[in-house]
C-alpha cells in the first residue's frame, strides 16, 4: 500500500472531489461577492466554469511531485523516471475524468457550447496537465538529492508539510491575480505553483468589468501557461542533472564500496561481541542481544547506531536489566522476548568507549579499520566479563537489585566528594548505570500484597489514571492480596 503507484490514484481523485466546491465558489469569495450587470455576470459564470473544470489540476501537480521523489527513494533514479512519468500522465487523465462529469453537472443552462468547444478553457487545461510529467521528473530529482533524509520519517514529514505549506501560498498567489499579473514577471518563470495558479485565473479575469464599456486587458492565462511549463521543465531538468552528477556511476560505485566496507566492520564487531553474548544465553535479533529467565526477568543489549562521515560507523552500546512486571505492563499482549531493549530496563547503562586515562568519558564506539574493531570489541567483552554475573545475580532477585541500589548511591557520593576534593572527573570513580529504585520498589511491594505500601510508593508519581504504571502495580497488589486471603 506504500507503493507511490497505489496511494496517488485515489489520492488524485480524492483532491478533484474536495477541490469542487472551493472552485465552484471561488469568485464569490476570493473576487466578487456581488456582481452586477452583464459583464461581472458574464465573468462569474465564465471564471467559475474554468475553475469548475480545473478542479483538483492544481493540487494534482503537487500530489504528482510528491510521487516522483517517493519513486526516487524506492528505486535508482533511471526507473523511478520510467515509472513517474507515466504515472503522472495517469494522474493528469484522472483529474479531467474526474472533474468533467462533475463539472458539466453544476453548469446550468447558462451556455449554449459545450465545455471542449471553448478554446481558452481546453488551453488552460491543456498546459496544466501537460506540466504533470514536468513536476514529475523534477520530484525525482529532488527524491534523489534528498533520498537519505526521505527515508527517515523524522525527518521525511517536516519537508512534506513545509513543501506543501511552500506550494499552497505560491499557488494562492498565483489565483489572487486578477485581469494581469501585478507581481515581478520573473516570479512566474521561477516559482511554477505561481505560473500554474495565475494561468487558471487569468484564463478567467482578463477583462477589466469595472470600466465602461468593459476592457480586455490580460492575454487569458497565455504567458502564464508558458512560463509554467517551461519553468517546470527547467526544474525538472536541472534537478534529475544535479542528482546524476551527485551519485552518478562513480559516485554510486563509490559509495557502495564504502558502504560495503563500514558494514564489514560492523558485521566483524558484531561477530566478536556475539560469540561471548551467545555463550551467555543471549539471543540476538538485528542489533539487539537480549537474554531472559523462565519468569520473564532478562537483559538487553544493543547497538545503537548514530549518524557519521562516510567511511567510518560510529554507534551506542546500551545495556538494561529488565524486569518481569514492568515488562507486561509496557508490552500487554506484545512479546517482549523480541522487542523489548535496554529502553526498558529498571537499571540502563551505556557502555564507555574510552579508557580510565581519558580526560572525560566518550560514550561513542567509531570504526574506520580492522583495528578499531578490535579495540572496541576488546572493550565490550572486557565490561561483559566483569558485569554480566552482577546483573545475572539481580534478574529475579528483587533483595540484590535494592542492595545494589544503596551500594551504587554511596560509591557516587564518595566519588563526588572525590571530584569536589580534586577539581577534575576521575575515571572508574562512578557506578555504572541508573536505576528506577521506585519501579522495582512498587512491584516488590505490590508482589508481597502490600497495597499499602505500593499506594505509598507511587503516591508522589507525576502520571497517573487507570492505564498507568502505579495504577498496574496497585491491581497486581490487590491481586496477590486477595490470593493470599482465599
Amino acid at each position: 500500500m506504500t507503493h507511490p503507484a497505489v496511494w496517488s490514484v485515489p489520492a488524485m481523485a480524492l483532491l478533484v472531489f474536495v477541490a469542487m466546491p472551493f472552485n465552484d465558489g471561488f469568485y464569490s469569495f476570493w473576487v466578487n461577492y456581488d456582481a452586477q450587470g452583464d459583464a461581472q455576470q458574464h465573468e462569474l459564470l465564465h471564471t467559475t466554469r474554468i475553475f469548475r473544470y480545473t478542479s483538483g489540476v492544481l493540487c494534482g501537480q503537487a500530489l504528482a511531485l510528491l510521487a516522483g521523489a517517493a519513486l526516487a527513494v524506492r528505486n535508482t533514479q533511471a526507473r523511478a523516471l520510467a515509472a513517474a512519468i507515466p504515472l503522472a500522465v495517469l494522474l493528469a487523465g484522472v483529474a479531467v475524468v474526474v472533474a468533467y462529469p462533475l463539472a458539466r453537472g453544476r453548469e446550468g443552462i447558462f451556455f449554449a457550447t459545450g465545455a471542449l468547444d471553448e478554446p481558452v478553457l481546453v488551453r488552460v487545461l491543456l498546459s496544466e496537465v501537460a506540466a504533470y510529467p514536468l513536476y514529475a521528473a523534477a520530484g525525482v530529482g529532488l527524491g534523489t538529492l534528498l533520498g537519505g533524509r526521505l527515508r527517515r520519517p523524522a525527518a521525511r514529514w517536516p519537508l512534506v508539510l513545509l513543501f506543501l505549506l511552500g506550494w499552497f501560498v505560491a499557488t494562492l498567489t498565483g489565483l489572487l491575480q486578477d485581469d494581469r499579473f501585478e507581481a515581478p514577471s520573473g516570479l512566474l518563470w521561477v516559482v511554477p505553483p505561481i505560473a500554474a495558479g495565475t494561468a487558471v485565473a487569468l484564463a478567467g479575469l482578463s477583462t477589466d468589468v469595472w470600466a465602461v464599456p468593459p476592457v480586455a486587458v490580460g492575454d487569458w492565462g497565455r504567458g502564464a501557461g508558458a512560463a509554467l511549463l517551461v519553468s517546470a521543465a527547467a526544474y525538472a531538468l536541472g534537478l534529475n542533472l544535479f542528482a546524476r552528477v551527485r551519485t552518478g556511476p562513480r559516485g554510486r560505485q563509490a559509495g557502495t564500496v564504502l558502504c560495503g566496507l563500514v558494514n564489514a566492520l560492523l558485521r566483524r564487531f558484531v561477530e566478536l561481541v556475539e560469540a561471548d553474548l551467545t555463550a551467555a544465553g543471549f539471543v540476538r535479533r538485528g542489533l539487539v542481544f537480549r537474554h531472559f529467565h523462565p519468569e520473564g526477568n532478562g537483559i538487553a543489549l544493543d547497538i545503537q547506531r548514530t549518524a557519521t562521515l562516510g567511511g567510518e560507523v560510529e554507534f551506542f552500546i546500551n545495556v538494561g536489566v529488565l524486569l518481569a512486571p514492568h515488562l507486561r505492563y509496557l508490552f500487554g499482549k506484545d512479546d517482549p522476548l523480541r522487542d523489548a531493549t535496554p529502553h526498558h530496563g529498571v537499571w540502563r547503562h551505556r557502555l564507555v568507549a574510552t579508557d580510565d586515562g581519558a580526560a572525560m568519558p566518550d560514550h561513542r564506539f567509531s570504526l574506520s579499520a580492522q583495528a578499531d574493531v578490535e579495540r572496541a570489541a576488546a572493550v565490550v567483552r572486557t565490561w561483559l566479563a566483569r558485569n554480566l554475573p552482577r546483573m545475572e545475580s539481580w534478574l529475579g532477585d528483587v533483595e540484590a537489585m535494592l542492595a545494589a541500589i544503596e551500594e551504587d548511591r554511596e560509591r557516587a557520593a564518595q566519588a563526588r566528594a572525590e571530584q569536589l576534593a580534586s577539581g577534575r572527573w576521575r575515571a572508574g570513580r562512578w557506578p555504572d548505570g541508573t536505576w528506577s529504585g521506585a519501579v522495582i520498589r512498587a512491584y516488590a511491594h505490590a508482589e508481597r500484597g502490600d497495597v499499602e505500601a505500593v499506594a505509598a510508593e507511587t503516591a508522589s508519581w507525576r502520571v497517573g489514571g487507570p492505564d498507568s504504571l502505579a495504577a498496574d502495580a496497585l491491581a497486581i497488589a490487590h491481586r496477590r492480596r486477595a490470593d493470599r486471603q482465599g
